[in-house]
């Protein structure tokens, strides 16, 4: 939330914050942040919030609001967007790092990194419920590991299709102003 509240802040975004003690607050937290003229939804990794998260989905639908969460997964439930960490890959990785363990690899030949590949998923049903005009740029769109047509039809590209690392690009579009 550190870094939300300070991106926000060079962007000239107003940050809406809504706190929960448990998933069953989560609707009524999601509903006040559309009365109070959110344009968009983000869900940060919360577990208690992702349990809930279709609750966020209806108070987004109601509003006429996307939803962006750091999970993938939840594409499915009616986000528009996820970004987030590609856990298919990752135990990809980390099973070849166990394989070359068994095999009597030297641990201490083992750099220390973090490797956390990113996985993007669009659901483009999304965009006609929503009140505003919002565009989803074309490289994005051709980024996206996951993506869920107009139609509904969900189409995915194989493992680690990596979204881009920078968060100084556009992600998704408004009125042809990056959001």
């Amino acid at each position: 939330m550190r870094v939300a509240r300070a991106t926000c802040k060079d962007l000239g975004i107003e940050l809406m914050e809504a706190q929960v003690d448990n998933s069953t607050g989560v609707a009524e937290a999601a509903g006040s942040l559309v009365a109070r003229g959110a344009e968009v939804l983000y869900v940060g990794g919360d577990n208690t919030v992702e349990v809930s998260i279709r609750s966020v989905v209806k108070a987004a639908d109601d509003g006429h609001i996307p939803v962006i969460t750091c999970a993938p997964g939840d594409v499915a439930s009616g986000i528009l967007l996820g970004l987030g960490a590609d856990y298919v890959e990752v135990g990809r990785i980390e099973g070849h790092l166990a394989g070359d363990l068994l095999a009597g690899r030297d641990p201490r030949t083992i750099p220390i990194g973090t490797v956390m590949p990113k996985k993007l998923a669009l659901n483009l049903t999304v965009l006609s419920k929503l009140g505003a005009t919002w565009q989803i740029p074309p490289d994005m769109l051709q980024s996206a590991a996951i993506v869920i047509d107009e139609k509904g039809v969900r189409h995915e590209k194989g493992s680690s299709q990596a979204a881009s690392s920078n968060p100084a690009e556009p992600a998704v579009k408004k009125n042809g102003k990056s959001r």
